[in-house]
């Protein structure tokens, strides 16, 4: 298949573009365009190609294509051409037009001295957008900019990709070693959002406000692009019936052991709870809390936000430092609570300026155009996502899902 991303008659800044394969296809039996992949990644168990290129000049077409032996395609047909594609598309409509041209005027004739009626208008929609993650649900569940941010922080602590060297005026990160050139790695890939983090550090450590905005608007985009043609309300009731499901789970865990274990698990789904510390607080309440070396989105906040620390992971591995101690449920949940509204006060300097360079949604432009233009299908290309405009339509995208 090729893929060539909507051109415009402006320079495009960042491009990115990603096409997940169908299941089992392996890397060795994958070829592209001359156009070289940047990377690879998994979505959920499935192999995805991606491609990222800045800078393209007005009306810059940027091709990009793969292939994979057939036996990976179920079903597939052959398109026919000429008089016999021409018949086979239209040749129904041509009569069902003839006919219905005849009807309407004998109706015309008959009813054209009747009252006009008002035309309504309905619009049939996808239903609900699944496979976002949870920081780009905690956009479209109304979290402020700075607790998004605070989520992407701590997305990337969970992949050990950061560390925190302080936090006071603002927060001071360091990239561990395995992330120096802020991709990712096989093992453990970046989102665009995490990688747009990584890109607004600055040299000391510090976030640069305006980059770190570009971050928040990209993600912005990115979510109201898959949103497009799936209905708002039942996909924000659907994701916060994910972050019950994951309280839930949390709570039916057996030990404080595998209660603790949940918890990490599902942390950035808990934190989109307004109610967090007193959700921990109940289930905790009658179980001490078994934290592990390698949670550094824990040690991040034990560290710099409890009073007394007593104990120090090693950061750089996580596995040889020696086993922590429990904690009172009331304890961590207070150190939570603490670490994530002090994150979302300091992750910069001056929060104001930071606000001030997110640029509001651009207004859609009204139009006299119809809805839909020969094939009926509009599509746009959003980080890893072809978002399709059209309803029922059979657009081969390569969205995928985003777990």
């Amino acid at each position: 298949m090729q893929f060539t991303p909507s051109w415009y008659g402006a320079d495009v800044l960042d491009l990115r573009v990603l096409i997940v394969l169908p299941p089992d296809v392996k890397l060795s039996e994958v070829h592209t365009t001359e156009v070289f992949w940047n990377s690879t990644q998994y979505e959920g168990d499935r192999l995805a190609i991606y491609w990222e290129k800045q800078n393209l000049l007005p009306n810059e077409q940027y091709l990009v294509g793969v292939s994979f032996p057939k036996q990976y395609v179920k079903k597939y047909d052959t398109q026919p051409t000429g008089l016999v594609a021409f018949f086979q598309q239209y040749g129904t409509a041509l009569l069902t037009f003839g006919f219905f041209a005849a009807v309407i005027g004998a109706v015309v004739y008959v009813v054209r001295k009747k009252p006009y009626l008002m035309p309504k208008i309905s619009m049939e929609t996808l239903g609900i957008r699944r496979g976002l993650t949870a920081v780009e649900a905690s956009y479209l569940l109304g979290m402020q900019s700075t607790k998004i941010v605070t989520e992407i922080l701590y997305s990337l602590l969970q992949k050990r990709a950061i560390w925190v060297e302080s936090t006071n005026p603002s927060l001071k990160l360091k990239v561990m070693q395995p992330f120096q050139d802020k991709t990712g790695t096989p093992e453990t890939p970046l989102r665009y959002y995490e990688i747009d983090f990584l890109k607004a550090l600055k040299e000391d450590g510090a976030l640069e406000e305006g980059k770190l905005a570009h971050t928040i608007m990209f993600l912005r985009d990115t979510v109201e692009q898959k949103m497009r043609g799936y209905c708002r309300r039942d996909t924000i009731d659907y994701y916060r019936k994910i972050v019950t499901t994951a309280w839930e789970q949390v709570q039916q865990a057996g030990t404080s052991e595998l209660a603790s274990k949940a918890y990490d698990e599902q942390l950035l789904w808990l934190l989109l709870d307004p109610n967090v510390k007193l959700r921990t607080e109940t289930v905790f309440r009658d179980r001490a809390f078994e934290p592990s070396p390698f949670w550094l989105w824990y040690w991040y906040g034990y560290q710099h936000y409890n009073p007394h620390p007593t104990y120090k992971p090693n950061v750089e591995i996580p596995a040889q430092s020696v086993k922590p101690p429990t904690i009172p449920g009331a304890d961590f949940a207070n150190n939570i609570a603490t670490a994530v509204e002090k994150t979302s006060n300091n992750f910069v300097v001056n929060l104001e300026r930071f606000a001030n360079a997110i640029l509001p949604m651009p207004q859609a432009k009204a139009s006299s155009e119809p809805a839909r233009h020969g094939a009926g299908c509009v599509c746009a290309c959003a980080s890893c996502a072809c978002v399709c405009a059209c309803v029922s339509c059979a657009c081969a995208c390569a969205s995928g899902g985003v777990g």
